[in-house]
């Protein structure tokens, strides 16, 4: 056999030249890719590259600056997306135009940036995954740090609070303008003292490692509906500088997603629960075992157990320096388990508002003071306000009629 061989690659002229030209049709398609790696290498080199996903704070400020760039004006090819801002003027705040996908070229500190806007679609179709890749030449990242810079200035210029929502990943849904902490009124000290424990906590990183306690912090707002829980964190969030992510466990299908999407949110910003009771996820230790015989898929739709909402809160994989916010209108309903120390550090009732909070409410409305006597909830005296937003002393007359009604009954 192995003669045959030998005779067939020294003697065979159409073997041995079938087999030669494979031979060179090899090499050469090898050197054909050796301009290209080489072309990567220097590149590689002499370049700085900096890539920036869509599911991180950052991504929106970068973007957000560069609609400002005196570039876009010349460019072709542009990027359209709504801000959903809101308290600002409509023909300013509500869209945004900057670069579109490709490539671009802009220069900053006299030096030329590179600028690739990705889009790309998941393989799922639920998700667009959008990338800005940022490249300078030389080995220095000091231009793209400066950029960085930059971006994070023209944010800070803005006085507003990004919003993400949770549908699949991390989407920011929009700013919402920052709420000052004395337009929330509550019992005096309240809000102090929740805000001072935030801040205690922020500073303590070294202060719970060096006690082996796990990093992270609860805070559990309970109280009837309309009396300021949402109204409290959004001010907590604009005065502390914190984007919101908001999860609503509604959207959430199984314990697998609800761990990605605890995982995923940034440490630094402030992860909202908002209605934990709305699902009765107490009543739910374990998910349901699928039909005999029925496959079970990997991705099967099995809802949310208490035991994977509890892991997610405080379990091996839970994240450190995050500041969880849960609120419920009935903090009776919920499983011991969800709420004791640990998981929740700090209990809040958020009530309805006596007659001080109300009367303070009523001058901070209106910029006059008149006494009211009256126990309601925050949003229900909003609404009278609003119903007389120039007219104190007819709102004082609706709720003067308002407290004799309750009083009779």
């Amino acid at each position: 056999m192995i003669d045959w061989i030998r005779d067939q690659l020294l003697n065979n002229q159409i073997f041995a030249g079938v087999a030669l030209g494979s031979v060179v049709g090899s090499l050469f398609y090898m050197l054909k890719g050796i301009p290209r790696i080489i072309q990567n290498i220097i590149v590689r080199q002499l370049t700085c590259e900096l890539t920036i996903y869509n599911d991180d704070d950052v991504y929106g400020w970068v973007n957000d600056w560069l609609a400002q760039r005196p570039e876009v004006k010349k460019t072709k090819r542009l990027h359209l997306s709504t801000k959903h801002n809101q308290g600002g003027e409509a023909d300013s705040n509500d869209w945004s135009i900057t670069l579109g996908p490709g490539k671009h070229i802009i220069w900053y500190a006299g030096r030329p940036v590179r600028i690739e806007r990705r889009l790309e679609e998941t393989k799922s179709g639920t998700q667009r995954q959008e990338t800005l890749l940022l490249s300078t030449l030389g080995p220095s990242n000091k231009i793209l740090k400066k950029i960085i810079t930059a971006a994070r200035q023209h944010r800070d210029g803005e006085p507003v609070t990004p919003v993400y929502y949770y549908a699949n990943y991390w989407r920011r849904v929009g700013t919402k303008t920052k709420r000052p902490l004395d337009t929330v009124v509550l019992p005096e000290g309240q809000i102090e003292g929740i805000l001072s424990d935030i801040e205690w906590f922020s500073n303590s990183k070294a202060w719970y490692q060096d006690r082996g306690i796990p990093y992270r912090r609860g805070y559990l707002l309970y109280g009837p509906p309309g009396c300021g829980k949402s109204s409290l964190i959004f001010a907590l969030a604009s005065h502390l500088d914190r984007p919101v992510h908001a999860l609503n466990l509604g959207g959430i299908h199984s314990d697998n997603s609800l761990l990605g999407a605890m995982m995923d949110a940034p440490t630094r910003s402030i992860v909202v629960i908002e209605d934990i009771d709305a699902l009765n996820v107490s009543k739910k230790r374990a998910p349901k075992p699928a039909p005999k015989g029925a496959p079970i898929a990997e991705d099967q739709d099995m809802g949310i157990t208490l035991s994977g909402l509890l892991n997610v809160i405080d379990g091996l994989t839970a994240s450190e320096g995050r500041i969880l916010f849960m609120t419920t209108n009935h903090v009776d309903e919920l499983d011991p388990a969800l709420v004791r120390p640990g998981r929740v550090d700090v209990r809040e009732c958020i009530d309805k508002l006596g007659p001080e909070e109300a009367t303070r409410f009523f001058e901070r409305f209106y910029g006059v003071k008149r006494r009211l006597s009256l126990t309601i909830a925050a949003a229900e005296l909003q609404i009278i306000f609003m119903r007389h937003p120039d007219n104190p002393e007819s709102a004082m007359a609706e709720l003067e009629e308002k407290s004799m009604r309750s009083a009779a009954e």
